[in-house]
């Protein structure tokens, strides 16, 4: 329960705290939005990990990687390889046993193979090189 309270002499009532009602400012009048759960015990809204905010009301994401926000829905847009909520992961899988650069979100292919995945091969003629996929 919140405390302070201001006595309004001339109607004889409490001027409460905007997120306070009831004759003494005592009912948590406090609205909570986007899943967040009220502590009645506190008056305080207990927000989901990514809002925040006096009644999480706003997005708390930061987007890495070049992935941008969408304010709207709370979420990462990732571009390339990236995924996950924050954009973090690399949803990259190398083939040909290329190796992950994760800084990068990118392959490192060895000497005959090449692609964004390793995927396609040299094949090596006599004086000429050939691509192959």
């Amino acid at each position: 329960m919140y405390e302070w309270r201001n006595l309004n002499e001339t109607s004889c009532t409490c001027d409460c705290p905007s997120i306070y009602s009831g004759d003494v400012c005592n009912i948590c009048s406090l609205t909570c939005m986007n899943g967040g759960m009220l502590n009645e015990t506190s008056c305080t809204c207990d927000c989901p990990k990514i809002y925040r905010g006096t009644m999480c009301e706003s997005c708390g994401l930061s987007c890495e990687n070049g992935g941008s926000l969408d304010e709207k829905e709370c979420s990462c847009n990732c571009i390339n390889t990236f995924s996950g909520l924050y954009c973090k992961a690399c949803n990259l899988s190398c083939r040909n046993g290329g190796n992950i650069k994760e800084d990068t979100c990118t392959c490192e292919c060895s000497s005959q193979f090449f692609g964004k995945q390793c995927e396609s091969w040299y094949i090596y003629l006599v004086g000429n090189v050939v691509a192959y996929t």
